[in-house]
């Protein structure tokens, strides 16, 4: 996979977050935690792994749902998953 790719999904996850959390100029970070994100609650949290599991034809166990409380575990999973992302 080309650094191309890995940067096209990275803006994939950032797009999705950017639609669940509603807000189009939210500015994401590695070191972002759910707690940082206005909006990310137990309903945004499923909608967001909904849309990431679509996307990228994946799915996450729930013990790997309940442990994404940050962006950097949540690219993580993806990359464990075999998404080709960069951080």
């Amino acid at each position: 996979m080309t650094i191309n790719a890995e940067t096209h999904n990275e803006k994939i996850v950032r797009d999705i977050c950017r639609e669940v959390f509603e807000d189009p100029s939210l500015e994401i970070s590695s070191e972002m935690t759910a707690r940082d994100i206005v909006g990310w609650d137990s309903f945004s949290h499923v909608q967001l792994i909904v849309q990431l599991e679509e996307k990228f034809t994946i799915s996450f166990e729930w013990d790997e749902i309940s442990q994404i409380e940050s962006y950097a575990k949540l690219i993580s999973l993806l990359r464990q998953k075999g998404v080709h992302i960069s951080l």
